[in-house]
């Protein structure tokens, strides 16, 4: 949260956050993303990228999935979430419908 903090002295239009979660507990997680949501609804873009789907889908409008460094899936969080290739390629294909 440090960071964040910290690039925000800068006054960015956007903000690009690699695992901002990163050894953060359940209730830092939940006061970091109550920031980044308040970010986002005062217009600023994020670019988030992490592996915690449920930390995702409430901040993202648009996802997109990269499974071995290439692009499997792009859309809303719930349109990715239901694609086959992703549910193949993070759970299995025994999860696939």
């Amino acid at each position: 949260m440090l960071g964040v903090a910290m690039a925000l002295m800068c006054a960015p239009s956007m903000l690009l956050l690699d695992e901002p979660g990163s050894g953060l507990s359940h209730d830092e997680l939940d006061r970091l993303s109550e920031v980044l949501r308040r970010l986002r609804g005062q217009g600023m873009t994020l670019c988030v990228i992490d592996h915690r789907v449920g930390f995702l889908g409430a901040l993202a409008d648009r996802a997109i999935v990269l499974y071995h460094g290439s692009k499997i899936a792009e859309g809303t969080p719930s349109q990715v979430l239901s694609q086959r290739a992703v549910i193949e390629a993070y759970l299995g294909d025994a999860h696939v419908a």
